[in-house]
């Protein structure tokens, strides 16, 4: 389960209503509406689908974030995988998408993902955008892959119940051998 935190939840259509400030010689904020629908964009081309898009913003709308479910039939088949990021005008964070079976996005400055993929709001912003989106779901289908042969491993190899035991709680415990360990 993937978290999202952020102070106002919103809509991408609010997003588009929300100004932008103007660049200066170091740093070119991007419209948040912009941010989200690139990657919205860029999945429909590349024949995802999502499903519970959740955006929200925070510090007075400066920032906002996003995160969403993937639905595509090559990867992720017997887990889920999410996508999300967030993007900043006041110079507080840079551009980022992460991605991966669980998130974490907070207005707080914390993301985590298996799959991270981040720029500065320069001048070339724009020109990136569209890779970093593909950049973030090769490194998404490279981590599904390994996953995939990981679960098939698991699914085909049974665990060796002998050392499986109840303890007093009920709860299902391993007791591992002593002559595994040193």
């Amino acid at each position: 389960m993937s978290t999202l935190s952020y102070q106002e939840k919103v809509t991408v259509n609010e997003l588009q209503m929300m100004p932008t400030p103007p660049p200066t010689s170091t740093h070119v904020p991007i419209p948040h509406y912009t941010a989200v629908t690139e990657i919205l964009n860029q999945l429909d081309k590349m024949g995802y689908e999502y499903t519970n898009l959740d955006v929200g913003v925070s510090h007075e709308q400066q920032r906002a974030y996003w995160m969403m479910d993937l639905e595509n039939k090559s990867i992720a088949r017997d887990w889920g995988t999410t996508i999300g990021g967030w993007n900043s005008h006041d110079k507080v964070l840079r551009y980022s998408i992460v991605a991966g079976p669980k998130l974490y996005i907070c207005a707080n400055q914390w993301i985590t993902g298996e799959i991270k993929v981040a720029t500065k709001h320069t001048s070339k912003i724009m020109d990136r955008l569209p890779r970093m989106v593909t950049r973030a779901l090769f490194k998404l289908s490279q981590h599904d892959k390994v996953n995939t042969e990981r679960i098939a491993y698991y699914k085909d190899h049974e665990m060796p119940t002998e050392n499986w035991k109840m303890n007093e709680n009920g709860d299902t415990i391993y007791n591992s051998s002593s002559d595994i360990h040193d």
